[in-house]
């Protein structure tokens, strides 16, 4: 019994997806999207405006510079659901500055460089291309 159970922690399905999203970028942008992990890849070969998939509090903002590279972590919190942004620059929103759905968060960097994005419901990744139509490939 004690097994099962255990198991069941495991093999447990997914927990359903508790917001709308909005698309984080242009629906008519030129742009490739591929599936990386439980995440995607957005690849253009443009700058393009990337923007907030949903309403929340930036709970993580950061940019460094590596090798002449921008590297970001953006992470876009409201109350279970935490949406992940990597590699933007021209960031235009400051850690804990709420932003509603569909703010511009910054662009990405173009030349083919990828953005990567996620999506998580409490401790489960949620895979974009089910929950966002945009995203689907």
């Amino acid at each position: 019994m004690v097994l099962l159970f255990i198991l069941s922690l495991f093999l447990s399905a997914p927990s359903p997806i508790s917001h709308s999203f909005v698309c984080p970028i242009a629906e008519n942008t030129h742009m490739s999207i591929t599936q990386f992990g439980r995440g995607v890849k957005i690849t253009s070969k443009q700058q393009i405006d990337i923007y907030s998939a949903h309403a929340g509090k930036v709970t993580l903002s950061k940019m460094k510079t590596a090798e002449g590279k921008y590297e970001t972590i953006m992470m876009i919190r409201n109350k279970n659901t935490t949406v992940v942004y990597t590699n933007l620059i021209n960031i235009r929103v400051k850690k804990n500055q709420m932003v509603e759905s569909g703010a511009t968060l910054g662009t990405n960097i173009g030349n083919g460089e990828k953005v990567y994005f996620e999506i998580w419901e409490k401790l489960d990744r949620i895979d974009p291309t089910k929950a966002i139509p945009c995203l689907q490939f």
